[in-house]
């Protein structure tokens, strides 16, 4: 019994962890075709076409799309706009 409680505990966390997976290459995913439509844009616009994620995981998503070479930050602070990598 103890043992296929722990299976079924396993099973239930490995299916979150890779949808978590999925959703997040989605969301990196939809912020690169997003500024590729309409380059350059500003963190808020992106937020605004995005209301359902936080601007937290947004910028988190826009570090590892710099990190890639996929985008470029263009300014600094709040005056920072990201834009399609050449």
């Amino acid at each position: 019994h103890c043992r296929s409680v722990v299976n079924s505990k396993m099973s239930n966390f490995i299916s979150v962890f890779f949808s978590n997976i999925v959703i997040y290459h989605r969301n990196k995913s939809n912020i690169l075709k997003l500024i590729e439509a309409n380059e350059p844009l500003k963190l808020g616009e992106i937020h605004h076409a995005m209301p359902n994620e936080s601007i937290n995981t947004i910028k988190k998503d826009l570090q590892y799309l710099l990190a890639q070479n996929e985008i470029e930050a263009l300014g600094v602070g709040k005056g920072t706009v990201y834009a399609a990598a050449k």
